[in-house]
């Protein structure tokens, strides 16, 4: 008794249709099983569809841009290491250094003039005079000597005004002035690139040299601080005039 030969893959494709009473003849008639061959080839298309889908999205999926690492690249771990201080903080070399945020895109509407004075300052041979022309007027230290706009003080991707310091230090930040109303404030970065006042302090119209100075403590979630300093209108008032002389900044109980 002969045994029935197994069908191999492609028999599920092909099959010897005999039941047309053809048997006999040399050339047999095939019938594609259409059904059959549907089925394993959605099967296959789907099977290759999803190791695709899996390989694309690998080769297409965009790495996370990590903000604390990119903070890291770009600032100092701290500035103030082994006594460094402000560079230019008397204006003897001119307003190298000092920079301001009139007209970025975050204040695009605020305009003022910045001159060096050489007649009226605290300490020879110059201080600033700050004229309003748009409040509010904001002004920075930074790290770069050449004039440039800041676009966004308070943001991580502009960096060269932004001091890296130690948590636990204490800083004190002074300035001596006079003309009209100025805010002195510092401000701090946080790791993952957020900014939130660490303090300010207001200095009031004077037709004499006044100090101003404030105190903070750098709290566990500052990265790095900026100075700023500002001119606003009171109203009813005319435009503020201030010069400014004499910035400096003190570090205590630093690790260095």
């Amino acid at each position: 008794m002969k045994k029935e030969k197994r069908k191999n893959f492609l028999d599920w494709f092909f099959e010897e249709d005999k039941s047309d009473g053809l048997e006999g003849k040399e050339d047999e008639v095939i019938e594609i099983n259409f059904f059959q061959a549907l089925t394993i080839i959605i099967i296959t298309m789907c099977f290759l569809l999803l190791i695709s889908y899996s390989h694309l999205k690998t080769y297409f999926k965009k790495p996370t841009f990590n903000v604390s690492q990119y903070i890291d690249s770009k600032i100092e771990k701290n500035f103030f290491l082994n006594g460094k201080n402000l560079e230019n903080s008397d204006f003897s070399q001119g307003l190298k250094h000092w920079v301001s945020s009139d007209g970025g895109d975050l204040f695009p509407g605020s305009k003022s003039i910045v001159e060096l004075d050489a007649k009226e300052y605290y300490s020879a041979p110059y201080s600033i005079q700050i004229k309003s022309i748009k409040p509010a007027n904001r002004y920075h230290y930074s790290k770069n000597k050449h004039k440039y706009i800041i676009n966004n003080a308070y943001g991580y991707k502009e960096t060269d005004h932004w001091l890296g310091v130690i948590a636990g230090t204490d800083i004190t930040a002074s300035l001596w002035y006079r003309g009209d109303v100025v805010l002195f404030s510092i401000i701090g970065l946080l790791e993952y690139g957020q900014w939130k006042g660490l303090g300010k302090t207001t200095g009031l119209a004077s037709d004499d040299w006044t100090p101003l100075s404030l105190r903070i403590h750098v709290p566990s979630d500052v990265r790095a601080i900026a100075l700023e300093i500002t001119l606003n209108q009171a109203q009813g008032m005319p435009l503020p005039i201030v010069w400014i002389d004499d910035v400096k900044v003190k570090v205590k109980n630093n690790e260095n």
